[in-house]
């Protein structure tokens, strides 16, 4: 008997019925392949730039698959402001002194929409940016399995339904990149993604006492 079970199992471990393992994750993309492609893409003729740079959006499920809520839940937003952001950022991607990093929380470099856009993925995604001739190409880049995206025109969205509940009150977000306005700038921008007026009342008050006074 003790025979014919080994028998048994040892048939079943070679008869194709076993679980196969599950395949490796793939390790995220170094900032230097968005680079590369970026010096690339940035030598384009302008039709031909503007064509590659359509191919920047992201799709519905690899939005839902990397963005985090409360901004998940902008996709139709984005998507209405994709165009006219990417048309943007055609204009500042040229040839030129290209360098990508990866997207840090706290990053003293970041533009205010990029330090924004850091709540938007999850905590330690290997998002990245990059800079032209030193000057920051302010978009946030992500990777889908297949090739870089941009979460262009996000930034925009949260401003402007934060302008429709307080058009002063956005101006904190620009002080994001100060610590004592990192914390109620994260509270705002997502009061402001979900046009919660009470949460984004209650954040602005908050950012009365942490942040100072107001941009004018």
């Amino acid at each position: 008997m003790v025979r014919l079970v080994a028998l048994v199992a040892l048939v079943a471990c070679h008869d194709g019925s076993e679980i196969a393992p599950a395949p490796a994750t793939p390790p995220p993309p170094d900032p230097a392949s968005l680079a590369s492609y970026l010096d690339t893409i940035a030598a384009f003729p302008p039709a031909a730039k503007a064509a590659e740079l359509a191919h920047w959006k992201l799709e519905r499920a690899a939005w839902n698959r990397i963005v985090v809520e409360p901004f998940r839940g902008a996709y139709d937003a984005y998507d209405r402001h994709f165009a006219d952001a990417i048309a943007r950022a055609a204009t500042r991607l040229h040839a030129g002194a290209i360098a990508t990093r990866r997207h840090f929380a706290g990053d003293p470099h970041n533009t205010p929409s990029e330090s924004w856009l850091r709540w938007a993925v999850p905590t330690l995604y290997p998002s990245a940016v990059a800079t032209i001739d030193g000057t920051e190409l302010d978009l946030v880049f992500v990777h889908d399995g297949a090739g870089w995206r941009a979460l262009a025109g996000l930034g925009d969205i949260i401003v402007e339904r934060g302008e429709v509940l307080d058009p002063g009150c956005t101006a904190y977000l620009d002080a994001v990149a100060q610590k004592p306005c990192a914390e109620v700038g994260f509270l705002i921008a997502t009061a402001a993604i979900r046009s919660d007026r009470d949460a984004f009342d209650r954040a602005c008050r908050l950012a009365a006492s942490r942040c100072g006074k107001r941009s004018p």
